[in-house]
């Protein structure tokens, strides 16, 4: 038994080809979105992976099924998409060890698709993670500590990400309910791998859909003065929409949060008029 455990949400799984596609070297979670219920484990180079399989849908789902098997002292949060460096263990392992505070250690990740425009925040110096310095900083590379997440017993927002109502912010929420709760996260300059853009949605850059998901998530979260983060999130740079277009669609997230009403539903909305 490894002392790290990789937590990786994947879909339509057929076998555990992923082990060596992403160079994983530790016990690990395959969470698996797919058209069965299933569970199967087998054991590569001592290291014991397990498949969990089910019909749910959601990347906040699946995380939280990952959450909710988890044995490792030390787990890492993953996407099938992330290649992860050979020594990647002892690495993260080292960190905490010479951080026994850290609750969450949030590591350097580079990409090998840097042609889709979307780099991975990077820092230069091991750092405490406050909420005036929460950087975007994606599930993907987030290490924590078991036991302190479940102390909190702090799970993943099933309407935020892939496949859920709204498209995306689920690691955003989680983050901020770790600090919420008082949890010490900090930030990491060791880089333990690389990701892949080439199969996300993020590249198809629909404006509207992308304003309405951050308006969906500025209503959701526990901040003030939401009027202002309202205008600040419209001026953000847009090619398509002009500054009203993107306020209002901005506004239509957080009334689509408070109404639980999807992004097609508006868009309809706006066809009609």
């Amino acid at each position: 038994m490894s002392e790290l455990q990789v937590l990786c949400v994947s879909m339509n799984q057929r076998d555990f080809s992923l082990v060596d596609k992403m160079r994983i070297e530790t016990d690990a979670i395959i969470s698996n979105q797919c058209d069965t219920t299933s569970y199967s484990s087998i054991v590569v180079r001592n290291n014991t992976i397990k498949m969990v399989s089910s019909e749910t849908r959601g990347v906040g789902i699946n995380r939280n099924i990952g959450l909710a098997n988890a044995t490792g002292n030390i787990c890492l949060l993953s996407d099938d998409d992330m290649v992860f460096r050979e020594d990647y263990e002892p690495l993260i392992v080292q960190d905490f060890c010479n951080h026994p505070d850290a609750d969450v250690i949030i590591f350097n990740i580079g990409t090998t698709t840097p042609e889709f425009g979307r780099i991975p925040t990077k820092t230069k110096k091991f750092k405490r993670l406050r909420w005036w310095n929460k950087n975007p900083y994606g599930a993907p590379r987030v290490a924590f500590r078991l036991n302190s997440i479940r102390r909190c017993n702090i799970y993943f927002s099933q309407l935020f990400g892939g496949g859920a109502l709204f498209p995306s912010g689920e690691d955003t929420m989680w983050i901020s309910q770790l600090l919420k709760a008082g949890l010490k996260i900090y930030i990491s300059p060791t880089y333990i791998g690389d990701v892949s853009y080439s199969q996300s949605s993020w590249h198809s850059r629909d404006e509207k859909r992308i304003k309405f998901g951050q308006g969906a998530l500025l209503e959701a979260r526990p901040i003030p003065l939401k009027f202002l983060f309202s205008i600040y999130y419209s001026m953000r740079k847009s090619k398509e929409l002009t500054l009203k277009e993107a306020y209002k669609w901005i506004c239509n997230g957080r009334k689509g949060y408070r109404e639980l009403a999807p992004y097609e539903q508006f868009a309809e909305e706006e066809d009609q008029q």
